[in-house]
């Protein structure tokens, strides 16, 4: 019995940029540098930590836990439809680019950050042992 290889879901505007830089005939000509590594790091500080570090320095308060699941403005500081559009393409497209497929997880997710640190203290790992022939029981273990 043959078992089919799980693959990993991809990013769905950088995926169609992807495509539609394909479709022009445009190849991407990424950017490689070893200094890459710090931005997710950068970006993770900046939206986690900056803004609890920000408060202390300036003496605020920090706000009380509550659960908020609604928000009575939600649009309000959101582009339109066609700006929303307008920026994800452009920005994906010059990502793609400039930094290859699945840029953006590679070298600007802060969450990817934080797990790629938490993996190297990670206690246990799945290793391949041998060839792989594609029966994903690595993947089914996890």
């Amino acid at each position: 019995m043959k078992s089919r290889v799980v693959q990993q879901p991809k990013a769905e505007v950088q995926e169609v940029c992807r495509l539609l830089l394909g479709r022009l005939g445009i190849r991407p000509r990424p950017i490689h540098s070893r200094i890459f590594w710090i931005f997710p790091l950068g970006l993770a500080a900046y939206v986690f930590f900056f803004p609890m570090l920000e408060r202390a320095w300036l003496g605020g308060t920090h706000p009380s836990v509550r659960l908020q699941l609604t928000s009575g403005d939600l649009w309000a500081n959101l582009p339109g439809p066609s700006e929303g559009i307008a920026i994800a393409l452009v920005g994906g497209l010059a990502m793609v680019y400039l930094l290859g497929s699945l840029s953006f997880c590679r070298y600007l997710c802060p969450y990817g950050a934080l797990f790629a640190l938490a993996d190297k203290v990670a206690p246990g790992r799945i290793r391949l042992a041998g060839e792989c022939d594609g029966c994903a029981r690595c993947t089914a273990a996890s």
